[in-house]
């Protein structure tokens, strides 16, 4: 009965020959420990030399990011996630922090560079599950710490 009444005041705004249609929405979660196998990702973070932070301040921060970047007014239903574009959000908020950041993917057959791009269904939203502990600082990239060519099949 909530739902109607919540709902009710979208009927003022179509025409008499429209009909309004209720889809349930669907989630992806992304990274964490709950999503799917092949959407876990691990984080590595270089911080920036000077920074005043420490790692666990900018583990938390990264992932306070992260959860802006996913609210839910930023997407559309069906619209692809880009790590691109979620980079480049972390660190243009953490200039001075966050050197450089990459996506590593958990999934053994998983190499770096497949969570690049993740396309979701037409009914679906995209919600991170990542916590503190996905996110890693390391010194530098190297092609074993982002795991480049090195699948465990």
């Amino acid at each position: 009965m909530q739902l109607r009444i919540d709902l009710a005041s979208l009927e003022e705004y179509k025409a008499s020959s429209d009909h309004i249609i209720y889809f349930p929405a669907k989630y992806k979660v992304l990274f964490g420990i709950g999503a799917h196998d092949g959407l876990r990702a691990k984080f590595k973070v270089v911080k920036t030399a000077g920074s005043s932070l420490t790692d666990n301040e900018v583990r938390a921060k990264v992932v306070e990011k992260i959860n802006e970047f996913f609210a839910i007014e930023n997407w559309d239903f069906g619209e692809t996630f880009y790590f691109t574009e979620l980079s480049t959000y972390i660190h243009k908020e953490m200039t001075g922090d966050v050197a450089s950041m990459v996506i590593v993917p958990q999934d053994a057959p998983s190499l770096f560079g497949n969570l690049f791009e993740i396309i979701p269904e037409p009914d679906e939203l995209f919600i991170s599950s990542a916590k503190i502990a996905d996110v890693q600082i390391i010194n530098q990239i190297t092609a074993s710490n982002i795991r480049m060519g090195l699948s465990t099949t």
